[in-house]
């Protein structure tokens, strides 16, 4: 619909009234991720970190041709404050935004490890992939988190996988104002 009025736009067709519909369906759409973003995932809520993960993998899996591999290398992630699962299912979201729809479908992987008190996220993705959006939103809220929680994000290359990736390390003992 939102590429429909693009186009009627640009060829005049409507002058301003197209402009002025896909204006207000582009502020829609904004205001709509605005919203969904702000609300906490409820399976985090209820089922815990792992099972947030694991569900939105699901639901990516039927929308994306990127295989995905998820590895959860410790259980003991329920007495993070539910704050604390919704940053680090926020950082992976984020991530997998970045990744997931690449027209190339790249192989992603992501580990996550909880030894309290930190956290270490291993996010790969196949080095075919395009070039990395590190100027995008979802990578400033990354960035964001990771300051929050006095982590650490470093790039690196596995020539051997051929694959890029991301290891986040977060110390989860912030405590709120």
């Amino acid at each position: 619909c939102k590429m429909m009025l693009q186009d009627m736009v640009s060829k005049e067709q409507g002058g301003t009234r197209f402009s002025d519909i896909a204006n207000y369906t582009q502020q829609a759409i904004h205001d709509l991720n605005v919203l969904s973003r702000n609300l906490t995932p409820s399976v985090v809520t209820h089922f815990g970190l792992k099972a947030g993960i694991e569900d939105h993998i699901a639901e990516l899996k039927r929308r994306t041709k990127s295989p995905i591999h998820f590895i959860w290398e410790n259980e003991k992630s329920t007495s993070l404050p539910v704050s604390d699962k919704v940053a680090v299912f926020r950082i992976i979201q984020d991530f997998l935004l970045l990744v997931a729809f690449d027209q190339f479908a790249p192989r992603i992987s992501m580990l996550v490890q909880y030894n309290f008190p930190k956290v270490l996220l291993r996010l790969g993705y196949s080095a075919m992939h395009t070039p990395f959006q590190s100027q995008s939103r979802e990578f400033k809220d990354i960035e964001n988190r990771v300051e929050y929680y006095y982590g650490s994000i470093k790039k690196n290359c596995d020539t051997e996988k051929a694959e890029d990736y991301f290891q986040i390390e977060l110390n989860m003992t912030v405590q709120e104002s």
